[in-house]
C-alpha cells in the first residue's frame, strides 16, 4: 500500500462518510502521538487484495452514542448493541468509500465483515509501517482511524486495553 495514495483515500473517505451519515464536518488531525481513549469502541475491518491490511476505527463510547443518536430517528431506543453496530457500520462505510476511491489502482481491496470490541481504555502506538493514522475531530467527538498493512489481529491496534 502506497502511503500517500492510501492515506489520502482514507482521509477523504472518513470525511465523506461522516458528512453523508451524520451531516458532520470534520477536521483531519494526523499527529496522534500519545492518543488514549477511555471507554472505547473499536471496529476493525480487513482489507484484502494484492496487499492485505486492516482498518480500525476507534472512538469513545460517548462519541459513539452521540453519532448513533444523530443517525437514528428520534424515537429509536439506543442500546449498547446498537451503538456497537453503528461503529462497525462507520468502519464499513469508510472502508467502502476508500475502496471506491482506490478502484482501478494497485491499492484496490476487498472488505471483510467488521468486528467490534468494547474496551475500558485504548492506547495507540505509532508503527513505522502504518499507512494512515489520523483523527477526525467533529463537534460530537473524535474518531481515530488506523490503516495497517499485513495486519490480521483485531486487537493489534490496541496496545493496552481491558475489555469492558
Amino acid at each position: 500500500m502506497d502511503v500517500s495514495t492510501t492515506s489520502d483515500a482514507f482521509n477523504a473517505a472518513a470525511l465523506t462518510a461522516l458528512g453523508e451519515m451524520f451531516q458532520l464536518d470534520g477536521v483531519v488531525l494526523t499527529d496522534v502521538r500519545g492518543l488514549a481513549i477511555e471507554s472505547a469502541v473499536v471496529a476493525s475491518i480487513g482489507l484484502e487484495g494484492k496487499s492485505v491490511g486492516k482498518l480500525s476505527v476507534i472512538t469513545s463510547a460517548e462519541a459513539a452514542a452521540n453519532l448513533t443518536e444523530r443517525y437514528l430517528p428520534g424515537e429509536a431506543t439506543i442500546t449498547d448493541e446498537i451503538v456497537n453496530d453503528m461503529v462497525g457500520e462507520i468502519a464499513n462505510v469508510i472502508a467502502g468509500q476508500a475502496k471506491t476511491i482506490l478502484k482501478s489502482t494497485r491499492h484496490h481491496f476487498m472488505l471483510t465483515t467488521p468486528t467490534v470490541v468494547c474496551v475500558s481504555s485504548v492506547e495507540l502506538k505509532l508503527d513505522e509501517s502504518d499507512v494512515a493514522m489520523m483523527i477526525v475531530k467533529t463537534k460530537v467527538g473524535e474518531i481515530a482511524l488506523i490503516v495497517r498493512p499485513n495486519q490480521t489481529n483485531d486487537d493489534a491496534v490496541v496496545v493496552a486495553h481491558r475489555r469492558r
